[in-house]
């Protein structure tokens, strides 16, 4: 029988703190955010994220992004800057040459 890992993809697999954060910086540049406004976001988003969020931000913060648009460059945003660290990705490969089954789990966004 092949055994099996199973393993997180936020902040195990993926640095998702740290996407969060370089996302926040361009995004907070691009629409002149000041540092209270990044902070807010910031707290919002630090565990997880959802369209909600955004609704309520863009209320909150008077940002003239639409709901929809502030979503898209979230998601966007971070599938660009999430990736895997160097040494994970080896590890991960070094278990599939070894004969393991891998699995992602995540309830994050």
């Amino acid at each position: 029988m092949q055994p099996l890992a199973f393993f997180d993809l936020d902040n195990t697999l993926i640095a998702r703190q740290t996407a969060v954060s370089e996302w926040l910086d361009d995004f907070s540049a691009e629409l002149g955010l000041d540092a209270a406004a990044r902070h807010r976001m910031a707290e919002t988003l630090s565990a997880r994220a959802f369209p909600e969020d955004f609704a309520r931000l863009r209320c909150e913060l008077g940002l003239a992004v639409s709901t929809g648009d502030l979503w898209r460059a979230y998601v966007d945003g971070i599938t660009r800057r999430a990736v895997c660290r160097p040494e994970v990705l080896e590890g991960l490969i070094q278990m599939r040459a070894s004969g393991w089954a891998l699995a992602n789990v995540s309830s994050g966004v």
